[in-house]
This record gives C-alpha cells, sequence and structure tokens, in this order.
C-alpha cells in the first residue's frame, strides 16, 4: 500500500560535499520505501555527477536532473519528463556574459553524452584554476568549443554561469526580459567564493517536477520535501511538508515545517520520521 511520496535534494540534503550518502542514511531510506513511500531525488547535477550519490540505492526511485530538466525512473533509466531551453536562450545568455570575466558552461543533457560544452578562451585567467577543478570533479568529459553552434545541439537542459554574488545578481537581473526561462542564483557548492546563476527551461524546477507526478498520478500525496538550498524553492513551496536543513539561506527557513540538522548529522532522518509521523496521522 502506498504511503505517500518523499521528494529528495541531493547535495547538502541527503549527501555530503564528496556526493556520499552516509550509510545510515541509505538503510533508513530503503526501510522507509519499503514501508510504501515513494521516493524521488531531484537534483540540480547532471546524471554523470548524481550516480555518484544515487548508485547507493537499490530499489525503484524516480530522479530528476539539472532542477528538472529531466526525469528518470530508475534504475532502468526510463525518461518520464523533459523540458530543455531553445538554443535561442543560450543566444541572449551568452550576450550578457560578453563583458563579464566568464563565459557560461552548457550541458549536453544525459542522453546525449552529459558533457559540459565550454569556450575556454572567454574565462579570465584569475578563473582557469577554479575551471581545472570543475573538470577534475565532472564524471564525464568537458569538450572546449570556439563556438557553441559546434554543439550541433538545439535544446540544452541547463546553462550555469559563475563569477562573483554581483554579477550573477546583475545577471539575473539582465535575463528577466527573457521569456520561457527560470533563473535561480545559489552559493556555489564547489568554491563558496563563487555564485552559481542556473538558467533552465521555465518548466524545468523541482517543484514543476512535483506537479508534474502528481497531475499524472504518477506520485501519492501526502508529499514531503527536503531542501538545502534556493533551487529547492519550488519544490518547498508545492509540497504538504517541507524540510529545510539548518545550513539552508535563511529565506528557506520561513518555508519550513521543520528545520532538520546538517548533512554530517544526518539530521535528514530525525527530520523524515517526525514528518513521516505528522503525514500520516
Amino acid at each position: 500500500m502506498k504511503k505517500g511520496t518523499i521528494c529528495l535534494d541531493i547535495d547538502g540534503t541527503i549527501a555530503n560535499a564528496q556526493l556520499v550518502v552516509p550509510q545510515n542514511t541509505v538503510k533508513f531510506l530503503e526501510e522507509v520505501r519499503s514501508a510504501g513511500w515513494e521516493i524521488v531525488f531531484i537534483t540540480g547535477r547532471s546524471l554523470a555527477f548524481a550516480r555518484q550519490a544515487v548508485t547507493s540505492f537499490a530499489f525503484p526511485y524516480k530522479l530528476g536532473l539539472q532542477n528538472g530538466a529531466d526525469l528518470l525512473q530508475m534504475p532502468e533509466q526510463a525518461l518520464v519528463y523533459q523540458a530543455y531551453l531553445p538554443y535561442a536562450a543560450l543566444e541572449r545568455v551568452v550576450t550578457f556574459c560578453h563583458d563579464l570575466d566568464s563565459d557560461p558552461l552548457v550541458y549536453s543533457g544525459y542522453a546525449f553524452g552529459d558533457f559540459c560544452y565550454y569556450r575556454p578562451n572567454r574565462f579570465s585567467p584569475k578563473l582557469r584554476p577554479y575551471l581545472d577543478k570543475l573538470q577534475t570533479l565532472a564524471a564525464a568529459p568537458w569538450k572546449e568549443v570556439v563556438d557553441f553552434a559546434e554543439a550541433k545541439r538545439s535544446t540544452f537542459p541547463i546553462i550555469k554561469c559563475f563569477g562573483s554574488k554581483q554579477e550573477m545578481e546583475w545577471l539575473n537581473t539582465q535575463l528577466q526580459a527573457v521569456e520561457g526561462i527560470h533563473r535561480t542564483v545559489i552559493a556555489d557548492p564547489i568554491d563558496p567564493q563563487f555564485t552559481l546563476l542556473l538558467v533552465t527551461h521555465w518548466a524545468a524546477t523541482k517543484g514543476c517536477i512535483v506537479n508534474q507526478l502528481l497531475k499524472n498520478k504518477m506520485i501519492t500525496p501526502p508529499i514531503i520535501g527536503a531542501g538545502d538550498d534556493l533551487n529547492d524553492r519550488s519544490m518547498l513551496e508545492v509540497v504538504d511538508y517541507a524540510i529545510v536543513m539548518k545550513n539552508a539561506p535563511k529565506s528557506l527557513h520561513a518555508l519550513a515545517d521543520a528545520i532538520a540538522p546538517s548533512v554530517e548529522e544526518e539530521g535528514i532522518i530525525t527530520a523524515l520520521k517526525e514528518a513521516i509521523k505528522v503525514s500520516t496521522i
């Protein structure tokens, strides 16, 4: 008997900075899945990155990638939902980035190799060490291009821009006029000196994933959601019970039904136990 659904962010919620899910958390989620709770993981990461965390789970689950651009039924990796950006949106982002020290990172999507396309000549020398670090962490190869047209792709799941907080907030403001996109500014989980601007299709958000699954009766209420950053906001706004990690931006705390201790303390276990108890009364 299905009891409900648990929707979980990965980085900073169930997995640490090394994308490792503690064994106690794995065991707990296996137990609640066996008890009748469906599990949905939704991450800003690509499949190549997310696999490092979710390979710990042997049970069936749904996996939302790159903030909801793709939704897969796992482990068979069957496509359930997709919302990609058109090439025209990339052209607009590139135009606004022209005077910045950095350039967009453009992702191909899981079905096209999970590549990250980038133009190395468009990054200032001071940013090259950061690019090198990103590439060492990537589970799929990066592809150097002079022009993004070389990718020969008409759509993309996500565009990531990075730089100072001031630069990314400026870029976010400029992109307000671009129709059909969704923008989220978050702290960089790799290097705290940088801020990320994530650009996706307007329907590629964590909240859209939850609503799409509900609309198509692919998940069962009540819905419990947990996250730790601003790209989790749309999900936390639509679930029945919202868990926010204590290290999350303060603006998310107002959405919380419960504040969970950090991932290092495996706080998600305590918070989910309480959420399940409340949701089944």
